[in-house]
């Protein structure tokens, strides 16, 4: 069995329940988060250096998150990643915040609401962290996996109609089959959910954007334009995920069937 170290999960009685009441339950750490933030804010800026504390106020259990700034480039990236100790044991996570000269405005506001999701749905569903301890130390994780996640699952769609969906969707489902090709079953269904917990992270994660950035927007403050997209349907993300999941029914329904085939034999 896996351990999962506490300071990546929650505590089960915070977070036992349905996958849509883990969602809100992060939600509403989001929103304590923002409240606080927006309050901690002077006019149209704010400091990296209040995240923190305000994050391990809001938090119902202390972890360890460790946050930082990254370099300004001209948009509101930042990033999320786990943190490892020497004995390659999964131990904390980051929150990496872009900033300039330590400030950022409602535009980074926004990118922050979109990052604070990622650590916090990781804390509200220890599965996430248990698939990717199972695939690191057997060493799954690999060129081949990384290309098609980011180059098929994580891609957007051309055009807007039905047809451009379908194409899409088909690409994808095409490309998957291929990447999966010559697997084990194991292998297949290892693959099928770290890349589906992948994407309902970024599924959240765009939901919160998008609510924030629609909040900021009605406050007459500057949000970009792109925030305030529908990402989730950009990228087909809720058909992906219903796609994977498809194709893990598939798999494990081999399996049965493989299964009974030797007890008949037996």
């Amino acid at each position: 069995m896996i351990r999962v170290n506490p300071e990546v999960k929650f505590a089960y009685n915070l977070i036992k329940g349905s996958p849509q009441e883990r969602r809100e339950f992060v939600g509403n750490l989001n929103a304590k988060l923002f409240d606080s933030i927006e309050l901690s804010m002077k006019g149209d800026m704010g400091s990296v250096e209040s995240v923190k504390p305000i994050l391990d106020t809001v938090l119902p259990e202390k972890k360890n998150i460790k946050v930082s700034t990254i370099p300004f480039s001209g948009d509101y990236d930042g990033s999320s990643s786990y943190i490892y100790d020497k004995k390659n044991e999964i131990i904390g996570q980051t929150l990496e915040i872009p900033a300039k000269k330590g400030k950022f405005t409602a535009k980074g506001l926004v990118a922050m609401m979109h990052e604070f999701t990622h650590p916090l749905s990781t804390l509200a569903n220890p599965k996430y962290t248990a698939r990717t301890i199972k695939l690191d130390r057997a060493h799954k994780y690999n060129f081949d996996y990384f290309k098609w996640y980011d180059k098929v699952l994580y891609t957007e769609k051309n055009g807007t109609s039905e047809a451009d969906k379908k194409a899409h969707l088909d690409m994808v489902r095409n490309k998957t089959e291929k990447f999966l090709s010559g697997k084990s079953n194991e292998d297949k269904l290892d693959y099928i959910q770290d890349a589906r917990y992948e994407l309902e992270q970024e599924r959240n994660a765009y939901e919160e954007q998008l609510k924030y950035a629609k909040i900021l927007h009605s406050q007459k403050k500057q949000v970009y334009p792109t925030d305030l997209e529908n990402n989730n349907n950009i990228y087909m993300i809720p058909e992906k995920i219903a796609m994977l999941k498809q194709i893990g029914f598939d798999v494990v329904a081999d399996i049965r069937s493989n299964l009974a085939k030797k007890s008949k034999k037996g």
